[in-house]
């Protein structure tokens, strides 16, 4: 009976080694397949929405409104208001065949050196990614030259530095002078008047001032003439040199010394030339004997017969 219990637990042990073996983990050369990814919703759990691609524009740009042109310091400045969908401009002037060009994204262009009483014809044509605008066009005439002053002289004052000039003989009515003083190392400062002269004040003594005049008439002006440069001083001006009073302690010593020594006390045509009477008695003694000398001499001169 032992026997069998033996042998059937040995076969139980064969049967159990056996199904742990052919029952074992796969092998290293057999692979496992990798699970698909799952879809990842928003926050809110709704797919993500899908945005259209965007349409260009299919409209052409409009033309600009409000063209106006006008002269600024010897220079052309055109300006407008942009239309609808507008992007960019292109700014033409053309003028004695000549045409000037610029592109900008403002709503105004500058054309400078654009010579005195010149008719110009001016484009504007606005763009955008549809297209371009029909142009819009004006013309304008640069107003005439205008003639500098002459005569112009800058002078010293008691209060500060007087600037004058003559006008020009064909002044247009309501015209203006600017005058600009220049500080020689420091900053300036300008005055617009309608007549000469003009007197500039508050100044610094000692320093070097210059001075340009300009005639302003409307938005045009005349090329600036340069004034001869000139030194302000206080005293060179007219204006009174302050004296350093005398200090107090110095009159006293003065006052002093005065009373201890008579001969500067006293007036000078009062001053004796003798300062001591044995000086006089000498003096006197001389006198007697040159007299008496002067007498010898005269009575030893002969007698004519």
């Amino acid at each position: 009976m032992s026997r069998r219990v033996w042998f059937a637990s040995a076969c139980l042990l064969a049967g159990t080694l056996a199904l742990g073996v052919f029952a074992g983990p796969a092998s290293a050369d057999e692979t496992t397949p990798t699970p698909s990814p799952t879809p990842t919703a928003t926050s809110s759990g709704l797919p993500l929405p899908i945005l259209p691609t965007p349409t260009p524009s299919t409209t052409p740009a409009a033309p600009v409104t409000a063209l106006t042109a006008a002269a600024e310091s010897g220079s052309l400045v055109v300006s407008w208001r942009t239309g609808a969908g507008d992007t960019g401009f292109t700014v033409e002037a053309t003028a004695g065949g000549t045409t000037k060009r610029v592109d900008t994204t403002a709503t105004t262009a500058s054309f400078p050196g654009i010579r005195p009483g010149a008719v110009i014809r001016i484009s504007v044509i606005a763009h955008n990614a549809a297209g371009d605008a029909s142009p819009v066009l004006t013309t304008f005439t640069m107003p005439a030259a205008i003639a500098p002053v002459t005569g112009a002289a800058m002078r010293a004052t008691a209060t500060g530095l007087e600037v004058a000039w003559r006008p020009p003989s064909d002044l247009a009515p309501g015209s203006r002078f600017l005058v600009e003083l220049v500080q020689a190392g420091s900053g300036s400062r300008s005055r617009l008047v309608a007549a000469s002269p003009v007197t500039f004040t508050a100044l610094t003594s000692g320093r070097l001032y210059s001075a340009t005049i300009t005639v302003v008439s409307g938005t045009s002006r005349s090329a600036a003439v340069d004034v001869s440069a000139e030194v302000w001083t206080a005293s060179a001006s007219g204006a009174p040199v302050p004296v350093a009073p005398v200090p107090v302690a110095s009159a006293a010593r003065s006052t002093a010394t005065a009373a201890a020594d008579p001969a500067i006390a006293q007036p000078a045509a009062q001053r004796t030339l003798v300062s001591s009477p044995m000086a006089a008695a000498a003096l006197a003694g001389a006198a007697v004997l040159l007299g008496g000398l002067a007498i010898g001499l005269l009575l030893r001169r002969p007698r004519r017969s």
